[in-house]
């Protein structure tokens, strides 16, 4: 998954496992050797890694997010990691029936 704003140079890179368990700490580490990648080669570029499993994360996932030590030295010439969030199905689920009620969902 990549999202990215040019202008702000500002991108998110992702990764989604819809799975019978709860994600581990190997889905983090592969995403975050993948950045160079997804990120464009010129310019300053803040990264923000995004997480989704259907059915959660492992404690080993969490502390990866939480401790920064690994993703956060990844910095390279052209871009710095910024964050690592996790969310599973349920967060999902009650943040997109929240904005609906909010009629942020609404054309």
């Amino acid at each position: 998954m990549w999202w990215g704003e040019h202008d702000g140079k500002a991108a998110g890179v992702g990764e989604c496992k819809w799975q019978t368990k709860a994600a581990g700490r190997e889905v983090l580490t592969n995403l975050v050797s993948k950045t160079g990648q997804f990120v464009p080669a010129a310019g300053q570029w803040r990264v923000l890694y995004l997480g989704f499993s259907r059915l959660g994360w492992s404690e080993a996932a969490h502390a990866f997010a939480a401790g920064g030590g690994d993703w956060a030295a990844t910095a390279t010439a052209n871009w710095q990691p910024i964050g690592l969030k996790l969310l599973d199905l349920a967060q999902v689920d009650g943040e997109l029936y929240g904005w609906a009620h909010e009629g942020l969902l609404s054309g």
